[in-house]
């Protein structure tokens, strides 16, 4: 009877813990397959070689798309239906300073870039941006550092959400934590991106899911770059580069 009892309570704790593994999972996948709101019942159309564009001529980060005024705006190419003639040209399009962004992760390891979306100003269209422009490309990977940071820190605190914030300081750093994976390492991203900006990766882990933004790594995030801010205001101006 009583080896019995043990084995029924090992069956016990594999089910459970399968179960919450598949909830953990699809968490996880909620993550990554968010779309923007509304955009289901909304039109959708997609923009390849595109760019983010203010009106003097600079590029704009995806989150800053609103600035894109005349004669900039997010330029690039509406991708043609499949049921379209082929030798019909791509059209070149320009949507000005647009309503709404939207960042769907392509990758909860936050390796690779995520897909975004923008919202016509006058229009109820969402626009899919697809490849982007090759000269805007090294810029777009450059502002979204922060952004990869989030979604690893995200599905990292979904599997774990009561670790340390050294813990998280690692994972961001390369260590994996997924499960038979343990040895291989990340690429490896910056702690002081993260702590540069701790409110947007708070933000975006908020809005990734509801247990994020109350998660206590975030309070002590928060916590670190008050700290941040001031030891780099105490910091002797650089001097410019000679002539």
């Amino acid at each position: 009877d009583t080896e019995n009892l043990e084995r029924l309570g090992e069956v016990f704790e594999e089910l459970y813990d399968a179960i919450c593994l598949r909830a953990r999972q699809r968490e996880e996948a909620a993550v990554v397959k968010a779309l923007p709101p509304g955009a289901k019942e909304a039109a959708q159309r997609e923009l390849n070689a595109w760019a983010i564009i203010d009106s003097k001529g600079a590029f704009l980060a995806p989150w800053h798309a609103g600035e894109a005024l005349s004669p900039g705006g997010v330029c690039g190419r509406l991708a043609l239906s499949p049921h379209v003639d082929v030798d019909i040209a791509p059209l070149s399009l320009r949507l000005e300073a647009p309503s709404e962004w939207h960042a769907q992760s392509a990758d909860v390891l936050g390796q690779k870039l995520p897909v975004f979306w923008v919202k016509g100003n006058h229009a109820s269209a969402w626009y899919k941006l697809g490849e982007p422009a090759e000269e805007y490309r090294p810029f777009l990977r450059r502002e979204c550092r922060w952004l990869l940071i989030a979604y690893r820190i995200g599905s990292f605190l979904l599997a774990h959400p009561r670790s340390a914030y050294d813990d998280v300081c690692q994972v961001v750093e390369g260590r994996s934590w997924i499960a038979g994976q343990e040895a291989f390492r990340l690429t490896e991203m910056s702690t002081e991106i993260m702590l540069e900006h701790a409110e947007r990766i708070v933000e975006e882990l908020g809005r990734m899911h509801e247990k994020l933004g109350t998660n206590q790594f975030c309070k002590t995030l928060l916590g670190r770059h008050v700290k941040w801010q001031k030891k780099m205001a105490a910091r002797p101006p650089r001097r410019p580069d000679p002539p």
